[in-house]
């Protein structure tokens, strides 16, 4: 038996499920993956439940059609006794701030959070900070294009490095990002 974490939610059956999905979207905010198990007691004890032609995929569904930007879900079922199961609902995923319906919640401990928006403009930041600690595939770049543009609003480029400092375009290792 275990508890719920910031990274793992129990639900006893699938009519739980949109606080399933608000959670699998405040784990992601807080860490970038979550885990939801249907058939499970709030201490981790499966107890199963029963799983229709449809349960899968009106999980996958619910997920798709109200989690902003859009995840694809690992879903897993173990079988239980008596024809039952547990259904384990998986998420990862970089694209901070995840929504669920057009709300935006962060997992503390055990509970969601709707985001006060002190906390969005963090997520926000860090995001940024991801982009520019990311080595870019491609390190032959040039930026004629963006000189290009800077001198012809009036703007004088003469020196590369000050360029790419000025716009954070490369990382303190001398490669560039992918910002």
């Amino acid at each position: 038996m275990t508890v719920e974490t910031e990274c793992v939610e129990y639900k006893e059956s699938t009519t739980e499920l949109e606080d399933a999905v608000l959670a699998l979207s405040a784990m992601l905010n807080k860490n970038g993956y979550g885990k939801v198990i249907f058939g499970a007691k709030n201490d981790g004890t499966l107890v199963g439940q029963d799983i229709g032609k449809d349960t899968l995929k009106t999980i996958s569904q619910h997920i798709q059609n109200f989690v902003e930007p859009r995840v694809i879900p690992t879903i897993e079922v173990t079988e239980l006794e008596k024809g039952k199961g547990a259904i384990t609902v998986a998420v990862s995923g970089l694209n901070r701030p995840y929504a669920y319906k057009n709300n935006i919640y962060i997992r503390s401990g055990e509970e969601n959070k709707k985001v006060p928006i002190t906390e969005l403009r963090q997520m926000f930041q860090s995001y940024s900070d991801l982009l520019k600690d990311t080595v870019a595939f491609r390190q032959d770049l040039t930026f004629n294009g963006l000189v290009g543009r800077l001198r012809a609003k009036g703007l004088h480029v003469n020196d590369d490095r000050k360029l790419y400092d000025n716009y954070e375009l490369m990382r303190i290792d001398g490669k560039f990002n992918i910002q």
